[in-house]
């Protein structure tokens, strides 16, 4: 019989209780927690809950960075057989205040002073709150509904003599077809829907990823991106409970290429975004290299290229040519394993990239330098993963074949359906979009895609985010988006086209890389906006779009861009937690720049 994550976490706490479970980089200071040291914080923080009337069913938000608190409330909420409902910790006092209206939480779990001030501005929008629980207390708080986490913690440890037994009872009662979190979709459009995933769900999901590649109770995992994401939730703080390894935390996103030099995880999700940054930097670092030290890296890349082509020949399961292998071999020592230490993947087994599209060429390359990047595919209604390239079988251009127990079809519209015990319960209070999405068994998933003969799935684009010129042509925007991308000069790129005679371009410039160039073109304005504006500039990307372009159906082809003068960001609410493009936002604030691509003057 399955047991709930909960379950299965006091059975791994019990079984090797000074076992590490958690590394944490707490401002620069490392802390080691071993399992019983994390068991004990649940059960005192749920006992806590307990002692203040928390009821089964409760819902509480989780706001703040990923920090052993955060798997603390967490577990604590789900023990008392609650419901957890985790707010991304860069959303808006407005966002924030309808997430917990919406899921009626009646208690609020947040890290710091400045996510308190946001609760509070909106807390009279807010009858069912009861408690919030702050994990890092600054100064005196004369408010009686805001309490420490130390002393939630305090009031359990009090309250466990009495009431001996009555979380256990509680966390024993779990059904598993109990709402264990709702988990509010960024999106791109439109308010947030809430997502309801149950216990089967997790445990199900957690089941099936270790079907699909190994995991091991030696491995150190990385946990970075935002909980509130369910890909870190169900691939890092989840499947480290199911699979008895140890979770490392990063001291803050700043931090991270320092923090997982240290840590040298073994598994790690990421979304292609922050991979992109890796490959940007590798890049540049090598186009830097003179002398000697240039040949044994032409030589690396070269060899690596070779492998990588071996690999899409087909004949994977066969033996590589003996020469390839040694020249991997040599390329190895002398190159990739001092590049995977230096970035911190020494160790790296599973990383996998997903949340978005992964541009084949980015995999392409870090497979060429030994780094076994990996993607999946899926969304925050599977709970997680669809597909996903299994124990190191790569498909460049597939996000795999359907995670083990899960049915993939596609239907006569190209829109990708999928069955599974992964699949979601439906929308939080939203009967309508609920049954929009769940037909007959099925997930609508609301992306376009095919399965090919492998039964590898290739997903081409978002149904609602599919191009059709005035000319009738239908195109995908985010492959020619990852084509853009794929130059290290460009950060972000936009594709316009829906209703229009041709396709068009707004572009943000990659920073650091932009910097180097403007250097070396002896660009004397270095600010974002005055590179953007030169003519060096507009020159290098139309010369690299016109070589876009000679590869592309015409009617696919880029005819104008435009250069922004700084970035895409989430505080502009350009880009969704999760980094994804708000294409609605931008196409709405950068309209008249769009216009001016169209006018017959081009201005």
């Amino acid at each position: 019989m399955e047991q709930s994550i909960v379950s299965v976490f006091y059975q791994k706490a019990k079984l090797h209780p000074d076992k590490l479970a958690i590394i944490w980089n707490k401002k620069g200071d490392w802390q080691h927690i071993p399992w019983q040291e994390y068991r004990e914080h649940v059960n005192n923080a749920s006992y806590g809950l307990l002692s203040m009337g928390f009821l089964p069913g409760d819902r509480a938000n989780i706001i703040g960075t990923n920090r052993p608190e955060w798997f603390y409330s967490d577990l604590a909420i789900l023990s008392n057989r609650g419901i957890s409902v985790p707010v991304y910790q860069t959303n808006t006092p407005k966002q924030i205040g309808y997430i917990a209206q919406h899921s009626e939480s009646s208690f609020i779990f947040l890290e710091n002073r400045a996510q308190l001030d946001k609760v509070l501005s909106v807390r009279a929008q807010l009858p069912a709150l009861k408690k919030i629980i702050i994990w890092d207390k600054a100064g005196a708080i004369n408010d009686p509904m805001v309490l420490s986490f130390a002393e939630l913690e305090s009031l359990g440890e009090k309250a466990r003599p009495e009431q001996s037994g009555s979380v256990e009872r509680r966390t024993q009662e779990i059904k598993l077809s109990d709402t264990a979190t709702i988990v509010y979709t960024s999106g791109t459009t439109g308010p947030p829907k809430g997502a309801m995933i149950s216990h089967s769900n997790i445990v199900w999901t957690c089941n099936a990823l270790t079907r699909a590649n190994d995991y091991f109770d030696t491995d150190m995992y990385m946990s970075y991106l935002p909980l509130s994401h369910i890909a870190e939730r169900i691939g890092i703080y989840y499947s480290s409970i199911f699979t008895d390894g140890t979770v490392g935390i990063p001291e803050s996103i700043d931090k991270l290429a320092a923090d997982i030099r240290v840590i040298q995880p073994h598994v790690m999700f990421a979304v292609p975004r922050v991979m992109e940054k890796f490959y940007a930097g590798i890049k540049a670092a090598f186009s830097q290299t003179t002398g000697l030290k240039k040949r044994i890296i032409d030589f690396a890349v070269t060899t690596g290229n070779q492998w990588v082509r071996f690999m899409e020949s087909g004949t994977q399961g066969s033996r590589p040519p003996a020469i390839l292998n040694l020249k991997r071999k040599i390329a190895g020592k002398l190159v990739y394993s001092k590049l995977k230490h230096e970035l911190g993947f020494s160790r790296g087994r599973l990383l996998i990239a997903g949340g978005a599209p992964v541009p084949p060429e980015i995999l392409r390359f870090f497979q060429s330098i030994n780094i076994p990047l990996c993607v999946v595919y899926g969304q925050t209604e599977v709970t997680g993963p669809t597909s996903i390239h299994e124990h190191g079988h790569i498909k460049f251009d597939t996000t795999g074949p359907a995670v083990p127990g899960v049915e993939i079809k596609i239907a006569p519209d190209r829109e990708i359906l999928v069955k599974g015990g992964n699949v979601f319960m439906g929308y939080f209070k939203n009967p309508e979009a609920t049954n929009e999405a769940l037909k007959d068994g099925w997930l609508y998933s609301g992306d376009i895609g095919e399965l090919d003969k492998d039964g590898h799935l290739k997903v081409t684009d978002r149904k609602k985010d599919l191009i059709i010129t005035s000319g009738g042509k239908n195109i995908s925007p985010s492959n020619l988006e990852s084509m853009l991308k794929s130059n290290p000069l460009i950060s972000q790129a936009v594709v316009i086209g829906d209703k229009r005679p041709f396709l068009t371009a707004l572009l943000t410039l990659n920073a650091e890389n932009i910097q180097k160039f403007a250097k070396d073109k002896g660009i004397q304005d270095t600010t974002l906006e005055g590179i953007s504006k030169h003519p060096e500039t507009s020159k290098a990307i139309s010369e690299f779009i016109a070589k876009i372009n000679s590869d592309l159906a015409q009617y696919e082809t880029i005819k104008k861009f435009r250069l922004l003068d700084r970035d895409f960001t989430q505080d502009a609410d350009e880009l969704t937690p999760t980094l994804k493009v708000k294409r609605k936002v931008v196409n709405e604030k950068y309209a008249g720049i769009i216009e001016g691509m169209y006018r017959p003057d081009g201005q």
